[in-house]
């Protein structure tokens, strides 16, 4: 018993080893590589939580089967204690039955032995006394009537006193002879019977000995039987017991694992927002800046009389330089139409290109990659300033192959199309943002 205690102990230590080492596995590399992109970071780390909240649910569920298991043993085993019980005590009742039985078997053979050994005296007795009067009767025979026991030595004797004495004492004689025969046979007699009846007692307590032990067998058989049954259950029971206290280790685990991811998430969100928040400042410091080169220029025009140049804004689509995002289908255009996942009326700000997963996507003009990783119902992201206000936004790709501050080229790939986020089959949608608003992508594609 002890063997198998430490047994299940040192599986137990084992198994909630791995389960820690997992967990040690999943955040430390996220924690390491956060600082280099917090984009990806939250893309694992959302993998990773996810993974383990499954993980949770298996958990969870596996516990309330074993929980309902463990429930279910323990109520058969208290059924099969109280039958235990019961049966201890008939089997207590049973054996004290047999030793009543054997009690009285043993007085009433004592009583038997005792009679007949009386038996045996008073035949003895008895033999005695005929053997005194077939004596007396030899010697009266012997001595022809002269003996001492015969009438003819009464009337023999001369003094009449003498034989009325010697009269009465031969009468005396013989009636105490008669007397005693008659109460040996009496006795005899007796004896027989209550050695008669002293043998049919000890033979039906021997027969009610013999109901008594095998009312003691059977209820033995029993306990022993229901003894073998209430082992099997506590073995069960302990089986559902180890089974439910490993769970309830790895459940913690799990939930331990999971606090961890989700502070780690919260800690890339705020990264990325604070990421966010200084590409906004820094593109807001540069369009200023832009601005005021542009009326410099301006200033220098005019002072030199010069008609000014014709400036196209940046808000204005550009047909120099610029290509296809995707070599798959447009397959969706800009504005208003119903939504394919929630069939509302929505307004879409881009187009949509159909194309199977891991179809190339390019870069339509150069510029800088200011983000690139998990960006919500927009899945997998990249989103590329190409100054003036101007940006784009590449959604639902499958994989990333850029990072923030990659400086990117004309038709270079930047992802590969996929189907992560709100999407229902693998396209590549495209975004052209001015100033943060939407514009319609095509009039720069063509």
């Amino acid at each position: 018993m002890l063997r198998v205690r430490v047994v299940r102990k040192g599986r137990r230590l084992a198994r909630r080893t791995v389960t820690l080492v997992c967990v040690a596995c999943f955040v430390l590399p996220v924690t390491g590589a956060g600082a280099a992109d917090p984009g990806s970071d939250l893309q694992a780390v959302r993998r990773q939580l996810e993974g383990a909240r499954g993980g949770l649910e298996q958990i969870d569920g596996r516990r309330q089967t074993t929980i309902a298991d463990l429930t279910e043993s323990q109520t058969r085993l208290a059924a099969l204690e109280d039958r235990l019980r019961a049966l201890t005590g008939d089997l207590t009742r049973a054996q004290g039955s047999l030793a009543a039985a054997d009690r009285t078997l043993q007085a009433t053979t004592g009583q038997l032995v005792a009679t007949e050994q009386q038996l045996e005296d008073t035949r003895t007795d008895l033999a005695d006394a005929r053997e005194v009067f077939a004596g007396r009767a030899r010697a009266s025979y012997m001595y022809g009537g002269t003996g001492p026991s015969s009438s003819s030595a009464l009337f023999g004797m001369d003094d009449a006193n003498q034989f009325h004495r010697a009269l009465g004492y031969v009468q005396r004689v013989v009636a105490n002879d008669r007397q005693q025969v008659a109460l040996v046979a009496n006795l005899e007699r007796q004896v027989e019977a209550t050695a008669v009846e002293l043998a049919l007692l000890q033979e039906r307590h021997r027969a009610e000995r013999a109901v008594a032990e095998a009312e003691r067998d059977r209820v033995a058989v029993l306990v022993n039987e229901q003894q073998g049954l209430r082992n099997a259950v506590v073995a069960e029971t302990d089986r559902h017991a180890a089974i439910l206290a490993e769970l309830d280790a790895d459940r913690a685990a799990h939930v331990a694992l999971i606090d961890s991811l989700e502070t780690e998430s919260a800690q890339l969100e705020q990264e990325l927002r604070r990421r966010a928040e200084e590409a906004r400042r820094a593109e807001e410091a540069r369009q200023v800046e832009d601005a005021r080169r542009v009326a410099a220029a301006n200033a220098r025009r005019a002072s030199r009389s010069a008609p000014p140049a014709a400036l196209a804004p940046p808000s204005q689509p550009t047909a120099s330089g610029w290509r296809m995002p995707s070599d798959g289908r447009l397959s969706s255009g800009y504005g208003m139409r119903r939504h394919p996942m929630f069939g509302t009326a929505r307004m879409h700000t881009g187009v949509d290109f159909a194309a199977p997963t891991g179809t190339p996507i390019y870069a339509a003009t150069g510029g800088v990659v200011v983000s690139a990783g998990w960006r919500g119902g927009y899945g997998l992201a990249v989103v590329i300033d190409h100054g003036g206000g101007l940006a784009t936004l590449s959604a639902h790709a499958s994989e990333i192959h850029v990072s923030p501050g990659d400086v990117v080229s004309r038709g270079q790939v930047i992802a590969s199309t996929g189907s992560t986020g709100q999407s229902t089959g693998p396209h590549l949608h495209f975004e052209v943002r001015v100033n943060g608003e939407p514009r319609d992508p095509m009039p720069y594609l063509r």
